[in-house]
């Protein structure tokens, strides 16, 4: 049996309010890299969601809190995904939740009704669980690293130091290209470029001074 389902997306950034006073829950502020805005997070798993969103190459954007989904019997049954991801040909509504939330019979059953009521519109829709988020800690710490350092796009004259430099050198030791002391220039935009795809590190590694780098799409 397949259900019926309406969509109603929110008019204004957001369909359900996240940051209040008197949430009992940490909120907070995540400045993404691929909108150039703000994006509201309700709790750390979704802030790490994030970060894995904003970097990966298939996605083209993403939005917190994009829609109130009408669904069931009488379509008075609400549910607001947390986010709503862009691929070049696709668009997922995303649920984001613990290991222990994604296995409660609620979730379950929600998602066997979403799933095939969500493709008669064209839409897919999944949950993404703690533990596809979590896999790798050094990931994620990599991560945040990169995008503290790296927000900031490079400059035609950097641009090309760095194309230079791996024209010659196709792999290169992390501390052979940022030198040591640390250029804080040369780590922003090596970091911007490893953000890019355009250069590589083995994320699922810590990031060291002897760390590969090897060339991307520079």
């Amino acid at each position: 049996m397949t259900y019926q389902v309406e969509i109603e997306f929110a008019e204004e950034e957001r369909a359900r309010r996240v940051i209040s006073r008197s949430n009992s829950r940490v909120t907070g502020k995540y400045p993404g890299l691929k909108s150039g805005r703000m994006h509201y997070w309700e709790s750390s798993l979704e802030q790490d969601a994030f970060y894995l969103l904003d970097v990966a190459p298939e996605v083209v954007s993403y939005i917190e809190q994009p829609a109130v989904l009408y669904y069931g019997d009488d379509l008075k049954t609400r549910h607001y995904p947390d986010v709503l991801v862009t691929y070049q040909y696709r668009q997922e509504f995303v649920e984001i939740k613990s290991n222990r939330e994604a296995t409660s019979q609620d979730v379950i059953t929600r998602t066997a009704i979403l799933v095939p009521a969500l493709a008669c519109h064209g839409y897919g829709y999944r949950v993404w669980t703690e533990a596809e988020i979590r896999d790798n800690s050094n990931r994620l710490a990599n991560l945040r690293f990169l995008l503290r350092f790296g927000r900031a796009k490079l400059g035609l004259p950097r641009f090309e130091w760095f194309r230079q430099l791996f024209a010659h050198h196709p792999v290169l030791p992390w501390k052979s290209i940022v030198g040591q002391p640390t250029d804080t220039g040369k780590l922003a935009g090596l970091c911007r470029l490893i953000l890019e795809g355009r250069l590589r590190v083995d994320l699922t590694q810590p990031i060291l001074s002897d760390s590969l780098v090897t060339i991307g799409e520079l």
